[in-house]
């Protein structure tokens, strides 16, 4: 399925489905489906790599920004976790646009720029 293909399904239909896109890369984090924006909240906790992004799970073009996470142990290999944040408040109707993330006793905060 192409990158084209998988931008145009759901997250159900996709989650399980291996990318075979000789086109799409192996060493760079990638969402496997709608558009993946700016890095934010990029932090070591608890052993592991957390990666956010501003994201927008349900087209490939800019709309309402999602944050999506992925976690790895290496820096290479990379899981999606999912959505870590979505404009589901009234101060943020427009999108979770950049943010950061910080460990507060122990445990993982994240904090964004609403619009």
């Amino acid at each position: 399925m192409t990158s084209t293909e998988l931008c145009s399904q759901s997250e159900s239909s996709v989650s399980h489905q291996p990318n075979t896109d000789h086109l799409r890369p192996r060493f760079h984090l990638t969402a496997p489906y709608g558009l993946i924006n700016d890095p934010n909240g990029f932090i070591e906790y608890d052993g592991q790599y957390h990666l956010f992004f501003q994201w927008n799970p349900h087209a490939c073009e800019h709309g309402p920004k999602y944050w999506g996470h992925s976690t790895s142990q290496d820096l290479v290999n990379w899981t999606l976790q999912g959505q870590a944040l979505a404009p589901d408040e009234s101060y943020d109707r427009h999108g979770c646009y950049s943010g950061s993330a910080f460990v507060l006793n122990k445990q993982l905060h994240l904090f964004y720029t609403a619009t």
